[in-house]
C-alpha cells in the first residue's frame, strides 16, 4: 500500500465504493474509467485489495468478496431490511432530536443503508462517503468489537488512515479500545470521521449475541449524552428481532 504514494487510502475507498456500486464484477478499464484514475493504478489498488482479501478475481474481471449477509442479499433481502429498520430509526430520531443510522459491515468498510436526521444535519450527511472505514467511526468500532474476524482482518493493515487530526491510527490503541467497547457495549466518534460532529453508538444483537448492525446517534457541536444512549440502548433491544427475522432470510436464501 505504500507504494501507491500519498492519496492511497482514498482511492483504495473510491475503487471499493464504485465497485459497490456496480453490484456486479467489473473489468480494468471500466473501473479506470469510472474513478478517472489511470488503469496501471487501479489494477494495482486491486492487487492490494486482492492480497487484503477485500475483492475476488473471476477471469479479466474483480467482484468484491461478500464476507457479510448485507453483501450476500439480493436487492430485495435489502430493501426489505431497510424498511424494517426505518420506523425504529424514526422512533429514536422523536425521542432525542438527534441525526440516527443503522449501519451494517461491507466491502471492508461500514455502509449506512438508511438514516434519519433533521434539516440541520444535511450538510454533514452530503459529507459522508458511503463506505466508510470502520476505525474512526462510532458503528464500526461496534462491529469490529463484537466480529472478532472483522477485527482481526481490519487490525492487520500496516496503517490506518486519518480522516481527521482526532482519529485514531495506531492500531494498538484502536485494538485496546474495541476491548472497552466489547465490555461496555458503546462505542464513541469524538470527531475522528468529520470534525464538529459527535457520534455514539450500541450494537444491535441476536439472541445468540451475534451483531447484526449497529445503530448510532450524531450530534454536532456535542456528544449525544447519558440520554441519547439511554434511547439507543432501548431502540436496540426493540429492532433486534425484526432485523433478525430479515437477515436470517436472507442468509438462508444466499445459502
Amino acid at each position: 500500500m505504500k507504494a501507491d504514494g500519498p492519496g492511497a487510502a482514498e482511492k483504495l475507498i473510491i475503487l471499493l465504493h464504485e465497485m459497490g456500486r456496480a453490484e456486479r464484477a467489473v473489468g480494468v478499464s471500466e473501473l479506470a474509467r469510472a474513478v478517472a484514475l489511470p488503469k496501471s493504478t487501479v489494477h494495482r489498488l486491486l492487487a492490494t485489495l486482492e492480497r487484503a482479501g477485500a475483492v475476488r478475481r473471476l477471469g479479466p474481471r474483480y467482484a468484491l468478496q461478500a464476507d457479510s449477509v448485507w453483501e450476500r442479499a439480493g436487492r430485495h433481502q435489502r430493501v426489505l431490511l431497510v424498511r424494517t429498520v426505518s420506523p425504529y430509526l424514526l422512533e429514536l430520531y422523536d425521542l432525542t432530536g438527534l441525526a440516527a443510522s443503522y449501519a451494517v459491515p461491507a466491502q471492508g468498510g461500514v455502509l449506512f443503508p438508511a438514516s434519519v436526521y433533521p434539516h440541520a444535519f444535511t450538510r454533514s450527511v452530503m459529507r459522508t462517503a458511503t463506505l466508510v472505514p470502520p476505525h474512526c467511526t462510532a458503528s464500526g468500532k461496534v462491529l469490529l468489537a463484537h466480529d472478532p474476524d472483522l477485527r482481526d482482518r481490519f487490525l492487520a493493515r500496516p496503517a490506518l488512515a486519518p480522516m481527521t487530526r482526532f482519529t485514531l491510527t495506531d492500531p494498538r490503541r484502536l485494538d485496546g479500545e474495541l476491548l472497552a467497547v466489547r465490555r461496555d457495549g458503546v462505542a464513541h466518534d469524538r470527531q475522528e470521521h468529520l470534525l464538529g460532529i459527535w457520534t455514539t453508538a450500541v450494537p444491535v444483537l441476536d439472541g445468540r449475541g451475534r451483531v447484526l448492525g449497529a445503530l448510532s446517534l450524531a450530534a454536532s457541536g456535542r456528544a449525544p449524552g447519558a440520554a441519547g444512549e439511554r434511547a439507543l440502548r432501548g431502540v436496540a433491544r426493540a429492532m433486534a428481532p425484526a432485523v433478525a427475522e430479515v437477515l436470517h432470510r436472507a442468509e438462508t436464501r444466499s445459502a
